[in-house]
């Protein structure tokens, strides 16, 4: 049964990639019968950067930034010969401070476009901007002074761009030079309007320390923002799906750079052909730290089970936590926590958890698939067979395990180890790692025969 394992990061304390391990670890402990394929996913906000790096086999760049505060700290972005990627989290990030730091008037993107100044230093071409887990309500106006831009009251005098003083913006000046014609795609992780009571400051602020005195002063500000640049670009931006995202930045960079907004799942999915991938399952394993009906909001387990519902194919997720709504979407979700636990100690042990919970999965689907668990007591007598000797039990039921299964070429691998018959061991167990490339048994196969004929005939190490 092929499982594709394709989960969001868990915010605060495993990233994609470990998830997708943790999950995989949990399937495998169950039965060899799984076939299991990772590829990690991400829709704009946590660890966006990592997964378009390994997609694009981009490096990584270290760059001195200045953090939402205004401090120096070492951030990076992802660079190959023409593209780079840049997580606004990784400058501009909540993560960058500890909750008593929280300042929504006072955080803002300049960090961020410290990054963008470097790409454009280096004659990128396209930048690819992940823009979810931001500390900062600042309309862009950050990143934009980094790059030049300059701010003016109704009075001439020159202004910070910091979020406190949006309200106050009665004009801007373009850099003296002109900037690089650099593209950039916004990759945005929700689709929220900029303003009102599904805007930024209203569904984003609190988690940024916004307290309802700060509230009006930010709506405020990115309203009187968002009317300027409107004016002045005589476009609309306030109502354009997107807008809201981490603290209205699209607005800015859209007006005054030409970037676009994308919807960040459809797309990072799109770059790992995750089409192909859902063509070679039989079901889909996601997750996140949190379903809840902000998922609705294009996140990306939501997205994956739109795309697998095209091709008729299951989902189910792992999560921290879920809301009964949401969870309605999928074919079964599966909570981290077996105990009571406090939420400290569920981040803390997020991989054993999510391994689990993934364990939980795997034996409720190998008893309800007809013939899994069949094909999984088989594999095991052939084991035990060859274990005591029974070649020709073992071969007579080896085929009865169809050879679209990995197990049948490593158990096929396991009669010719005892006949001696390297050559043809290590193709089976080859076989094997063809169609499940993560399987253990057969790489542990590989290795034997490797060692066996390193003492003896060289040449067969290419039969």
């Amino acid at each position: 049964m092929n499982i594709l394992v394709a989960p969001n990061a868990m915010k605060g304390s495993l990233n994609t990639f470990g998830f997708a391990e943790s999950i995989e670890r949990g399937f495998r402990k169950v039965s060899p019968v799984f076939h299991v394929r990772k590829v990690p996913i991400a829709d704009g906000g946590d660890d966006t950067g990592p997964v378009l790096n390994q997609v694009l086999g981009a490096r990584k760049l270290k760059v001195h930034v200045h953090d939402p505060l205004g401090r120096n700290i070492t951030s990076e972005i992802g660079i190959t010969r023409k593209v780079a990627v840049i997580e606004m989290a990784s400058a501009s990030g909540l993560r960058l401070l500890a909750p008593s730091e929280y300042d929504p008037l006072r955080a803002n993107t300049y960090g961020t476009g410290e990054l963008i100044k470097r790409a454009h230093e280096l004659k990128i071409d396209q930048i690819y901007l992940g823009v979810g887990g931001s500390a900062t309500i600042d309309g862009g106006i950050g990143i934009l002074s980094a790059l030049g831009f300059r701010f003016y009251d109704d009075k001439g005098l020159e202004l910070e761009p910091l979020p406190f003083n949006l309200s106050a913006i009665s004009s801007l000046k373009y850099p003296e030079e002109n900037l690089p014609g650099t593209s950039i795609t916004i990759l945005c992780d929700v689709n929220n309007v900029l303003l009102g009571d599904q805007g930024s400051v209203a569904v984003f602020g609190p988690q940024k320390g916004v307290t309802p005195a700060f509230a009006g002063i930010l709506e405020k500000g990115l309203e009187n923002w968002v009317s300027l640049l409107e004016k002045d670009r005589g476009i609309s931006l306030r109502n354009i799906p997107g807008m809201g995202a981490a603290g209205g930045i699209a607005v800015g960079l859209v007006a005054l750079l030409g970037a676009k907004l994308e919807p960040g799942a459809e797309f990072v999915m799109d770059l790992v052909g995750i089409d192909a991938h859902l063509d070679w399952a039989d079901w889909v394993i996601t997750g996140e730290g949190k379903t809840d009906s902000q998922g609705f909001s294009r996140k990306a387990p939501f997205v994956m089970v739109e795309k697998a519902r095209q091709k008729n194919l299951p989902v189910s997720a792992i999560t921290g936590a879920f809301e009964p709504t949401a969870s309605e979407v999928f074919d079964g979700v599966v909570a981290l926590q077996n105990k009571p636990l406090s939420i400290h100690e569920s981040m803390q042990n997020a991989a054993q958890l999510a391994e689990n919970a993934a364990t939980q999965l795997a034996a409720i689907l190998l008893r309800a698939r007809d013939g899994l668990h069949v094909t999984h007591r088989l594999y095991k007598t052939i084991i035990a067979d060859i274990g005591r000797g029974g070649m020709e039990e073992a071969r007579r039921n080896i085929d009865d395990i169809p050879d679209y299964l990995a197990i049948h070429w490593v158990c096929k691998g396991l009669l010719h180890n005892k006949s001696q018959q390297w050559g043809d061991a290590l193709n089976c167990y080859l076989k094997a790692l063809e169609l499940d490339p993560g399987n253990g048994s057969a790489q542990a196969g590989i290795d034997l025969v490797n060692s066996i004929i390193s003492y003896s005939n060289k040449s067969m190490r290419d039969p």
